[in-house]
């Protein structure tokens, strides 16, 4: 019982010697469905990086994915907000630049009643320090319809 604890703690250890937790936020434009009536997306992201001997890596990411509504014809359209859960996949190219995705589910939040639908967020990363990096990102997630943006962002790495 002794060993089995033991080599329980040495790979959670391993698991976690090697992770990385990044908070995000950054901000887009509309496209799809929602270009029309929304004027800016917005989001704030938490990832937990699991590190890899290769250039590959996975983990989990939460976002908060928010469109600010335009008003038309005295119609506010008001705003619209999900959640998104995901698994991430990066690849590192070189020590500055990775692509990669997350793939999940974005959770409806407000209005009540919105649907959620699938997740899509490929995007590009330049590091500019050794915790701090740049992505370019395609957010997407669609049921009947599609909400998407093209965005900017800044993560910061602990």
């Amino acid at each position: 019982m002794k060993k089995l604890l033991l080599l329980i703690a040495l790979v959670t250890f391993c698991l976690t010697a090697n992770a990385q937790f990044s908070l995000g936020a950054g901000v887009g434009i509309p496209t799809g469905d929602v270009g029309e009536f929304t004027s800016t997306s917005y989001n704030l992201s938490a990832t937990y990086m699991f590190g890899a001997e290769s250039d590959f890596k996975f983990g989990l990411s939460a976002s908060y994915l928010a469109f600010s509504g335009k008003t038309i014809d005295e119609i506010d359209f008001g705003n619209y907000a999900w959640l998104p859960i995901a698994t991430v996949l990066n690849y590192s190219v070189s020590d500055k630049l990775s692509v990669g995705s997350d793939v999940g589910y974005g959770v409806g939040l407000s209005p009540d009643g919105i649907g959620g639908g699938f997740y899509l967020r490929p995007n590009i990363t330049y590091a500019v320090g050794d915790r701090t990096s740049f992505n370019l990102n395609y957010s997407s997630i669609s049921d009947d319809g599609s909400i998407s943006s093209f965005g900017l962002g800044l993560a910061y790495q602990f």
